[in-house]
């Protein structure tokens, strides 16, 4: 999932997997810096074939001056033996 806070013009992203493992990253100036972001939740579910993410964002981690927030969501899908998969909710999320 990414966020771009048009507040403090910066860039963050949740990066989650099928286990509930997560990591999250701040991008200023093209400079990325991978802290946890405060107050995220994240709650997994595995199935038989798929599996399912619920993921709690408090809008000061990702807004903390307030003001437009953009979204985007993205999947990147790795299995040994299979073509890599990308997909993404929106292609262009953030201009300029």
């Amino acid at each position: 999932m990414f966020f771009y806070s048009a507040g403090d013009k910066k860039l963050r992203q949740i990066v989650v997997n099928d286990l509930g493992f997560w990591s999250s990253g701040t991008m200023t100036r093209s400079v990325w810096k991978w802290q946890l972001l405060p107050g995220v939740k994240v709650r997994c579910q595995k199935n038989k074939n798929n599996w399912t993410a619920e993921i709690t964002v408090p809008l000061v981690s990702i807004a903390p001056k307030g003001g437009e927030i953009r979204f985007n969501a993205a999947r990147e899908r790795n299995v040994k033996g299979y073509k890599q998969e990308f997909s993404t909710w929106s292609p262009l999320s953030k201009l300029g």
